[in-house]
């Protein structure tokens, strides 16, 4: 018997002592993927609107969890994007939409990554309303997750 109380008492110390974990909550391209958008002219200049759903409403300002590949924006500002397809397919060069890429910005200096180099990737997400210089989804003090 006091066996199983020590193990218990000692399961209940490390518990309460331990550091809160993190919960990150997982994102998919099929979530960001419901956004949906219009464009309008201002300035003469063609801009997208986007329309989150409620889900992505909800994660904004969370640590979320993704996967995708990785497509160097700007090395020196430590600026990736993110897409759902490779580079020859994805928002910049194919058919996909805005809603099938975002913006990475690392917590800390990365190495330079490969074009198209599929990474898993945790940062705090956040929902582009206003900047037409940036992506519909930004995700601030990325790093890789696993």
């Amino acid at each position: 018997m006091q066996i199983k109380f020590n193990r218990l008492f000692l399961g209940m110390v490390i518990f309460v002592l331990a550091p809160p974990l993190q919960a990150q909550e997982k994102l998919t391209w099929a979530m960001l993927g419901a956004t949906q958008y219009s464009t309008v002219y201002e300035n003469g200049v063609m801009q997208y609107k986007p329309r989150f759903p409620g889900k992505l409403e909800d994660l904004e300002g969370m640590d979320v969890v993704i996967a995708g590949y990785i497509i160097p924006v700007d090395f020196e500002e430590n600026t990736y994007a993110l897409s759902l397809n490779p580079f020859s397919n994805c928002f910049f060069c194919g058919g996909a939409g805005p809603e099938t890429v975002m913006t990475l910005r690392f917590k800390n200096k990365q190495s330079r990554f490969l074009t198209d180099q599929y990474v898993m990737v945790t940062g705090r997400l956040v929902l582009n309303r206003n900047r037409p210089d940036d992506l519909f989804f930004i995700l601030v003090n990325v790093e890789l997750h696993g």
